[in-house]
């Protein structure tokens, strides 16, 4: 274990044996000879109960050496029950919290010797670290959750609009001009004149049309 991960896993105080199960567990086993590099604890711990549960691990090779109590994570195990408390849990986000804070200080140490000035050192106070222990994950809302958001908000935006529309100044729309009728055109009577009649002089003929006419 590092001087890192001694000082997250102290930070983080007495913890329940199970926070050692859990999968942001970053704590490392030591080097194991059944696999061949260094496992997850976690991940051993799940291979531990499924073994006494009667059932088989993902390697063969590693129920064998839990069966036959080779497993070096047996003897781990062994002294967090004798504490009644979680020995080997480090909080991977805290870890990598720890981690950047630790890279940036180095990093300014290196600018402060090369005369580079740097933004001002953050602290747990600004945020910088999370939870020792992280939260719960908030529930993700069920489909009738999402529905009822949906509605409301539909309804509010409904209601809203029709302020909106009763608040607005009324258009009022001027009347269209109706149409100049047609002006009729006024042809007065056709005057038709008589034919000459048979042996009728001229003169004769414009009298009579005259005595016609009045």
């Amino acid at each position: 274990m590092t001087t890192l991960e001694a000082r997250v896993r102290e930070e983080q105080g007495n913890l329940p044996l199970d926070y050692s199960m859990r999968g942001d567990n970053a704590y490392y086993d030591d080097f194991c000879p059944t696999i061949g590099h260094r496992p997850g604890y976690c991940v051993c711990l799940h291979k531990i109960q499924a073994v006494k549960e009667g059932r088989t691990a993902l390697n063969p090779d590693c129920t064998s050496a839990i069966k036959g109590g080779s497993c070096g994570a047996l003897a781990r195990r062994a002294e967090e029950e004798r504490a009644g408390k979680s020995i080997f849990y480090i909080s991977r986000e805290v870890l990598q919290a720890h981690a950047k804070i630790e890279e940036a200080e180095a990093a300014r140490i290196a600018a402060a010797r090369a005369g580079i000035r740097l933004p001002p050192k953050r602290t747990a106070a600004d945020g910088a670290l999370p939870r020792s222990v992280p939260a719960k994950v908030p529930a993700k809302p069920t489909d009738t959750e999402t529905l009822v958001d949906f509605s409301s908000g539909m309804a509010s935006a409904i209601s809203q609009a029709a302020k909106e529309q009763a608040a607005a100044p009324a258009t009022v729309q001027a009347p269209a001009p109706k149409p100049e009728p047609a002006a009729e055109s006024k042809v007065g009577p056709i005057s038709v004149k008589p034919d000459m009649l048979p042996g009728e002089t001229p003169l004769q003929y414009a009298r009579r049309v005259s005595a016609q006419a009045v």
